[in-house]
């Protein structure tokens, strides 16, 4: 997995991305990798871990390592880290990708926000309400 993997799900992918390596670097965001035998990158997570929020800003496992319990034990070892069920957004595009992990770890919807990221597509946001 690279970098340019996650270019479609944020919109100015450049300028996220820019921004999303100087928080990892300053300490505003943590970045975890989980690893195949190989030493490639299967799935990426960034985390914001702060007093006031507690958020899975990106939570992404390879096609070819999904369907089989690495998404759940990622998101397992995520859910250690952050101690809580942490506030996650999906697009509505996504969502059914996604809609079977948060059902299992128990995550509850609790806004629908119409083109909050995207133009016409909306995001709904679980355990929680974005800013």
């Amino acid at each position: 997995m690279r970098p340019e993997d996650l270019k479609s799900d944020y919109p100015n992918f450049e300028d996220w991305f820019t921004k999303v390596k100087y928080d990892i670097y300053f300490g505003g965001k943590i970045l975890i990798l989980r690893l195949n035998e190989k030493g490639e990158i299967v799935a990426i997570a960034i985390l914001k871990l702060t007093k006031r929020e507690k958020k899975i800003c990106v939570f992404k496992v390879l096609e070819a390592y999904r369907g089989n319990g690495e998404s759940s034990k990622f998101m397992e070892y995520i859910l250690t880290i952050t101690g809580s069920k942490p506030l996650i957004t999906v697009s509505s595009n996504r969502l059914s990708e996604y809609q079977k992990l948060f059902n299992k770890f128990g995550f509850e919807l609790c806004k629908v926000y119409d083109n909050y990221y995207k133009e016409g597509l909306s995001e709904y946001c679980f355990n929680g309400f974005l800013n």
